[in-house]
């Protein structure tokens, strides 16, 4: 199957927007994809999503780049 650019930015957005939120996972074998990734990103940062990279921890677990802080719990 091939899918233009235009195509792979319009499709991950209405799907990010059917659903409110997401995570967007896309394969770097084809050259649409490289054009695509630019415009995809300025897209979604001018809807507010925040944009992180998962990269491997160890043995296919994947972890966060950005640490995320867990908040304190009340104490009774």
């Amino acid at each position: 199957m091939n899918i233009n650019a235009a195509a792979i930015v319009k499709r991950a957005l209405a799907r990010l927007q059917q659903k409110g939120k997401g995570i967007l996972l896309l394969h770097d074998r084809k050259a649409s994809t490289a054009k695509a990734l630019p415009i995809l990103l300025d897209k979604l940062k001018e809807r507010g999503y925040r944009v992180v990279q998962i990269v491997p921890k160890a043995a296919g677990i994947a972890a966060l780049k950005e640490p995320v802080v867990p908040q304190e719990l009340p104490t009774p």
